[in-house]
C-alpha cells in the first residue's frame, strides 16, 4: 500500500468518525427537543389538573356545608 493510498485510507476513517460524531449529536438534540415537548405538555397537564381540583374542592366544600346546616337544622 502506496503512502498516498494509506492517507487515504485515514482520511476515510476520519471522515466516517466524523460523520457518526455528527449523527449522534443529532439524535441527542432531538431526544432533547422531544423532552422539551414532553415537559411542557406535563406542565400544561398539571395546570389542567390544578384546576379542576380547585374546583372540586370548592364543590366539596359547599357541599359540606350544606349537609351540616341540613344537619344541624
Amino acid at each position: 500500500m502506496t503512502l498516498l493510498d494509506e492517507s487515504k485510507q485515514r482520511l476515510d476513517e476520519a471522515l466516517s468518525r466524523l460523520e457518526s460524531a455528527v449523527e449522534t449529536q443529532l439524535r441527542a438534540n432531538r431526544e432533547d427537543e422531544d423532552a422539551a415537548a414532553a415537559l411542557l405538555r406535563a406542565r400544561s397537564d398539571y395546570t389542567a389538573l390544578k384546576q379542576v381540583t380547585e374546583t372540586v374542592r370548592g364543590r366539596l366544600d359547599d357541599t359540606i356545608v350544606r349537609l351540616e346546616t341540613v344537619l344541624e337544622a
